[in-house]
């Protein structure tokens, strides 16, 4: 990066990636519910006042400066035992 950091900027040690972009997990998302008890909508999720976790990588802590509690973000999350082959899927539910 040209230049260095400006003041109050915090960078990734090792970030850069000599062959571009790739994909980066920064934490886990624990649900409570395993395979055959997850809720099928948000609603019945909500009724059982279980409640899934985030648990962000440390190296990331800065990222979340002056979020305040409660405030809403958006996760993009990859699920560990989903298949990577599908373009398009079929809901077991429908």
């Amino acid at each position: 990066m040209a230049g260095g950091l400006r003041p109050g900027e915090v960078a990734l040690a090792d970030a850069l990636e000599p062959d571009g972009p790739r994909l980066r997990l920064i934490g886990r998302i624990r649900s409570p519910w395993g395979p055959d008890d997850c809720p099928r909508n948000i609603a019945r999720a909500r009724e059982t006042g279980r409640r899934a976790t985030v648990e962000l990588d440390p190296a990331y802590a800065p990222a979340l400066s002056g979020l305040s509690v409660g405030q809403p973000v958006i996760l993009l999350y990859w699920m560990a035992r989903a298949r990577r082959d599908l373009l398009v899927q079929a809901p077991r539910h429908v």
